[in-house]
């Protein structure tokens, strides 16, 4: 196993490159060691998969190790990571593990951990890395038992019962499941929803992605649903990622709605449960979205860009409400604050109909700014190296601010740019935000000057635009 798939808040690589199959049973071993370590008391764990080619034959090793290691598993089927999350909820476990590496490509393959409702952290991965590589495990006096139970059917009768305004909806519903996990809950939810006026596209799972990657945030990958919706006059279309815990939205005109403007739209309807709410957002989003935050009353929380962050901001903080630019969603109000893209696209249709208002109307009430996409570039060196690089070359400007929440954001009083090492793939992030198109431009050109040291000068030209 490589160093770098231990991750951030996951383990993720490249199968049978990165991500060795025949050693994951060593990896499950390190894995349980620690969740014994962190929770003494700790019985028992569900496992769930996604649709990849090579998921069984992880969750074959993965298992046969919890259960040398003395822990008892329930394994709940082909299933979406929101859903693994929802089995610390429904079922007696005290740990979920997730198979997916969400929206990456078919070659890669990972494991999601949550603990006691938790997920692991950076630390967590690193101690796993390490006693993985010191071969420390367990020595079980007993096996652990095994038991299937598929949680689907139960996830969606629960979503169910929490939307029954939504039941017979007439409005006109496009969703592209990617051939992902998804496309098996989002047969059964519009069944059970009785949406008549719904189309479905690639519900099929197959892990070889026949039709297009699992990631709604790239347009590329929305092509078909855009097509459709355009085809049906329906208003906007809503795509999964790999394990739906992130959905992406593409209006009929061809423009991706950004998590940053649909949390906006969100942050109008939890003030009616508490006037001083705190809403949590990842440090890539606009500072328009911290306007409306203000604007009704609530309380705006920058935090790191990832799931695991937000959701510790999100306790620490006591906040109804997350997200991020990505379009990760986190409702603790009326849910149970994990990210879960099919939840989210729930709500998003009962804002539209029950709030009487429309998609359009969310994207206008947006303050309005000159943002750039966010800029994912592959990098050959250590990240926190380029971007401690970028870091000195602000330090000796006037008049900037540097904020170190995640990476670093320069602020210059007009705008503003953003630099990060992934979290999920050896790739530097940028974004850059202003009031107007010379400011962003010319926060963008400090930047590649900024980058010149890494990389050719043409190279950033041609990468850093869009």
């Amino acid at each position: 196993m490589k160093d770098h798939i231990f991750r951030a808040y996951d383990i993720r690589g490249i199968v049978g490159d990165e991500l060795l199959i025949d050693q994951v049973y060593h990896l499950g071993t390190a894995i349980a060691l620690h969740l014994e370590e962190r929770c003494p008391q700790i019985q028992t764990v569900a496992v769930g998969i996604d649709g990849r080619l090579h998921s069984p034959l992880i969750k074959v090793e993965l298992v046969r190790a919890f259960r040398m290691s003395g822990l008892n598993v329930i394994f709940i089927g082909m299933c979406t990571t929101p859903i693994a999350y929802f089995s610390e909820y429904w079922l007696s476990v005290d740990a979920a593990v997730m198979i997916t590496a969400s929206h990456n490509p078919k070659e890669y393959n990972g494991i999601k951990i949550s603990l006691n409702k938790k997920p692991l952290l950076a630390a967590d991965m690193q101690a796993i890395k390490n006693y993985y590589k010191e071969k420390k495990y367990i020595i079980s006096d007993v096996i652990g038992s095994y038991t299937e139970y598929g949680l689907v059917a139960d996830y969606v009768d629960y979503l169910v019962r929490l939307f029954p305004h939504l039941k017979g909806s007439q409005y006109p519903l496009a969703f592209d499941c990617g051939n992902a996990s998804s496309g098996l809950v989002m047969e059964l939810l519009a069944e059970k929803m009785e949406w008549k006026h719904a189309t479905l596209l690639y519900t099929e799972v197959d892990g070889t992605y026949p039709h297009h990657t699992a990631d709604p945030t790239a347009l590329e990958n929305m092509q078909d649903l855009l097509r459709c919706i355009t085809e049906k006059n329906i208003l906007f279309g809503i795509g999964f990622d790999g394990d739906a815990d992130r959905m992406g939205v593409i209006t009929q005109d061809g423009q991706l709605v950004s998590g940053d403007i649909l949390l906006s739209g969100w942050v109008r309807t939890i003030k009616e449960s508490s006037q001083a709410a705190a809403v949590v957002y990842d440090v890539k989003c606009s500072d328009g979205l911290s306007e409306v935050i203000v604007a009704e009353g609530l309380t705006p929380v920058i935090s790191p860009s990832g799931h695991s962050f937000i959701k510790e901001y999100m306790r620490a903080y006591d906040a109804l409400l997350g997200g991020e630019l990505s379009c990760h969603f986190f409702f603790h109000d009326r849910y149970f604050g994990f990210d879960d893209g099919i939840y989210a696209a729930l709500r998003l249709l009962e804002l539209i109909t029950t709030y009487t208002t429309s998609l359009d109307t969310v994207v206008s009430l947006f303050p309005p700014r000159k943002s750039s996409p966010e800029l994912r570039i592959a990098c050959s060196y250590v990240t926190t190296l380029v971007v401690d690089g970028v870091k000195q070359y602000f330090e000796n400007k006037k008049n900037h601010r540097i904020t170190e929440i995640d990476g670093i954001r320069i602020d210059t009083g007009r705008g503003w740019g953003l630099i990060r090492g992934s979290n999920t793939q050896p790739v530097i992030c940028l974004r850059f935000e202003a009031y107007s198109l010379d400011d962003l431009t010319e926060i963008k050109e400090e930047f590649i000057k900024a980058l010149e040291p890494y990389f050719p000068e043409r190279f950033l030209q041609e990468q850093v635009t869009w």
